[in-house]
Parts: structure tokens; sequence; C-alpha cells
């Protein structure tokens, strides 16, 4: 539609100011959008072909949210317009979907558009492309998130995390490589950074979901935190899987290197703070250390006493 004929009936001093906007539309390099007061897409800029593929004509009509990519995001849109149509500035960032398929994430801005009387009639938006910035923003919040050798979270965002499960169904492994000195002794640091590379990659393996995380603790200190474990032999098979996979010879520059875990298993009890769940957690790998290493201890609180499991045998102190 000629935007002569999408505005005729207004007053001539309306329409000259409705043809200026849209010619100042037309040349900004974002995408502006007209929105009326049922959410429909009343117009929206050319620019919209350029930066998601959608031709205008296939807007037009249309409520915006239905083009962003999650229920999530159609609900902020929505709200968002709901703000502007009320008068207020609003400015968010959702993932719309191209007319190719793949979607963008745009920085929308959006206000109240008014009438010849000034009265609100709907709002007008504008949105870009963010791609770039939204990605630089993942990279950064990740890379303060975890551990930059092994990949693994770090131990400031594996403990936030934990303390943020308080009250659900946890199970801690605490791990420790065996002799792992020796290792950085005898084949070099660069050697020693690539057995903790592969035993992070083989505590990956063991997580059963992304719900589980593995942290890199400090040193050759590792934590794997199970969420949603019913009880402590499932967190103890899970520990002895941990333990059998890292025992497997790893291929480095120095050769290939055996290494083991000593790990030490408990649950979260009902209430409890982290430092004591992290606590009984490392007694049990040091129990494990002193009788040799290489095996999984498994812990946990009773009422009267202290029950220990290690590996197949259960020990009462």
């Amino acid at each position: 539609m000629a935007a002569s004929q999408a505005i005729s009936g207004l007053p001539p001093e309306l329409v000259a100011s409705e043809e200026m906007f849209r010619r100042l539309a037309e040349q900004l390099p974002g995408v502006v959008v007209r929105i009326g007061s049922d959410g429909g897409v009343c117009w929206v800029s050319p620019a919209l072909t350029t930066v998601v593929g959608w031709f205008p004509e296939e807007w037009i009509g249309r409520e915006l949210a239905s083009f962003t990519a999650t229920e999530a995001d159609r609900e902020r849109l929505r709200h968002g317009q709901r703000d502007a149509r009320a008068g207020q500035r609003v400015v968010l960032r959702v993932q719309v979907r191209t007319k190719a398929g793949p979607v963008r994430w745009v920085e929308l801005h959006a206000g109240p558009s008014r009438d010849a009387g000034g009265e609100i009639d709907g709002a007008v938006a504008s949105f870009r492309c963010v791609d770039a910035e939204v990605a630089t923003t993942r990279a950064l919040e990740e890379r303060a998130q975890t551990d930059a050798l092994t990949g693994l979270f770090n131990r400031q965002e594996a403990l936030r995390a934990l303390a943020g499960r308080a009250g659900r169904q946890l199970a801690i492994l605490w791990c420790d490589i065996d002799n792992f000195k020796t290792v950085n002794d005898t084949s070099g640091h660069t050697v020693g950074d690539m057995v903790l590379v592969k035993v992070a990659d083989r505590i990956r393996a063991c997580l059963r979901s992304s719900d589980d995380l593995g942290a890199r603790i400090g040193g050759d200190e590792l934590m794997v935190v199970l969420d949603g474990v019913q009880d402590l032999e499932t967190a103890r098979q899970v520990g002895e899987k941990l333990r059998q996979l890292a025992a497997e010879p790893m291929q480095t520059a120095a050769g290939e290197i055996g290494v083991t875990l000593s790990i030490g298993v408990t649950l979260a009890g009902r209430g409890e703070n982290t430092d004591a769940i992290i606590t009984r957690a490392d007694d049990a790998m040091y129990r494990a250390k002193r009788q040799g290493g290489n095996q999984v201890m498994a812990t946990v609180i009773m009422p009267l006493d202290i029950v220990v499991r290690r590996n197949d045998e259960t020990i009462e102190t």
C-alpha cells in the first residue's frame, strides 16, 4: 500500500508529518515498526528485508510478537508493547525468526505513538541486530564462570550454584587426582595440564544431564554436583563410573600416562549449609586417599552416627 493511500483522509498537516516520518524511517539502517492499539503491525520500514529477510507486507496486520522465536520472548515483547502503549519507554532484547529459518537477536526500543490530538493510539518501535553483542556478552559470562584450563565451572561459580540449589536432592563428589605432584615433577606442568583436561573430559562424560555440573576447585581438586539424586548408592555408582573412566590410560606429549582418583561422595542434608556438605565430602575423599587411593568412599549423616561406605564395603564409625 502506498504511503498516500495509507494516510488518506487525514488533515494535510498530519499527512505531511506522516510522510516525513516514513521517509526518515526508510533511511535508517535499523527496522522501524508502527504498531496499532490492537498489537498488529500497521507499517514497517523496508530495512526489515535486509535484517531478517521478511518483506514488509508479510508483517502488516500480524502481531509483532508472532515473529519471535520462543514463548518467553513472545511474552516479554507483549509485555513491552503494553508498557509502550501505556506511555513508557521500553528497551529489550528478543530473538526474532528470520524468513529463512534461523533466529537473530535484536535489540528493540519502543515508545507510544500518538494521534493528531496527542492521544496514544499505539506504539512505535525500532530494532537492530545484536547477534555479535550477545555472543560477546555470553563469552565474557562463560569466561567468568569457568576454569580457563579445563572448561569446568570454577570454584566461585560452583559454590554459588551449590548454594543456589539448597533444599534440592543433591549429591557431592569431591575428587582428587592421586599422586598428581609426581606427574608434574616427572613429566612437567604442560603434561600435568593435559592430564587435568582429560580428567575434566571424563567428568563431563559422567554427568547425567544439564542439571549436573563439574567444577575445578583448585589445583587437582575437582567437584561433581549431581542434581536430583534419590539415594547415596546412586551417587556412589556415578563416582565408581568416574573412578574407572579416569583410570583408563591417557595419551599425552610424554606418552601414555595413567592416573587414578580418590573420590568422596555424600548427600546434602535438608537445610544443611554448603560448607558442611563440602567438608563431609572432602573428609570422605581423604579417607579414600589414606587407604591407598583409587577408590570411592561414600558417607552420609545418619541420626545417631556416620555410615561410611568404601566401594562395596560398609563401615560404621
